[in-house]
């Protein structure tokens, strides 16, 4: 796939072709070399089921971690976010003074990349994201792609590379994405709100021991079967209303998927308190998204 790449690169004379590339391969090369990030490699590589699905990661991997003013997209310094690693692709590729001179953006670090790759964990069945799952990690992909190039806010594009943006993105789909943040002023609930309250049921999906210990509770069956519909029939009562805020039924659908959250979080919390642990435990994914 690479190769074909460097060969449509090559027919179209086009060099930056090659250096949008570049940063898959470094932070993958990274991933590949890291013991404790072969898992989520693996989970990037099970969503992969087309030529256009890797496109997809490398046009997302591709945007600035730190986000960006302007319609165009910034070169990457590449080195900015580089962690100690045994495999450094630009070394064979390209000269480090050459790399950083001039750039504007920051390139997401395998840190971060690892967040976003371990809350895909919770979404597999059986040890493997299906096809079906893999299809909408890819819209999501996608669609946070093109939201972040179609918006002109900096601080919404830094959203892009967040784990619950992306478990968002991959349960509304791409254009309920759009849509929700661009008219996130006529909405009586915040996308961001909307974002981490989908992003926590999202995470309760599937409860894994290795990643959760025993502090994530897997949502009942009935309810799980019955997750995207709900989430459907919210997100779709929204985006039909025609004066947003000024209809009741614009926000019901997203009322009953808030307290369905809000009924599993007690169900949780009650749990950790008897067994003396505390709230902290949910820091991580229902931190504030900024």
């Amino acid at each position: 796939m690479i190769g074909r790449l460097v060969d449509r690169a090559w027919e179209r004379k086009s060099f930056r072709a090659l250096l949008d590339v570049l940063p898959f391969l470094i932070i993958t090369g990274e991933l590949a070399f890291d013991p404790d990030a072969l898992e989520g490699l693996e989970l990037l590589i099970q969503t992969i089921q087309s030529d256009d699905d890797i496109l997809a990661w490398i046009d997302y991997l591709r945007l600035p971690a730190d986000g960006w003013v302007g319609t165009e997209l910034p070169d990457l310094d590449l080195y900015a976010s580089n962690t100690q690693s045994a495999f450094d692709p630009l070394d064979l590729l390209i000269g480090k003074a050459y790399a950083g001179s001039g750039a504007k953006g920051v390139r997401l670090s395998e840190e971060a990349l690892k967040k976003v790759l371990k809350s895909l964990k919770r979404l597999r069945k059986n040890g493997k994201i299906s096809k079906e799952e893999a299809r909408k990690i890819m819209d999501g992909v996608k669609g946070l792609t093109g939201f972040a190039k179609g918006t002109n806010l900096a601080k919404l594009r830094r959203l892009v590379h967040k784990p619950q943006t992306l478990l968002f993105a991959k349960a509304v789909g791409s254009n309920a994405l759009r849509q929700i943040y661009r008219k996130s002023k006529q909405l009586r609930m915040s996308p961001l709100t909307m974002t981490a309250i989908i992003a926590y049921l999202e995470t309760r999906r599937n409860c894994v021991l290795e990643v959760d210990g025993d502090k994530c509770k897997t949502l009942a069956t009935k309810v799980r079967t019955k997750l995207d519909k709900l989430y459907l029939k919210a997100i779709t009562d929204k985006l039909k209303a025609e004066k947003f805020g000024g209809l009741a039924r614009e926000s019901g659908g997203f009322f009953h998927v808030a307290m369905l959250a809000l009924k599993h979080l007690e169900f949780e919390m009650e749990e950790l308190m008897q067994a003396g642990t505390g709230a902290t435990d949910f820091i991580e994914i229902m931190q504030p998204i900024d």
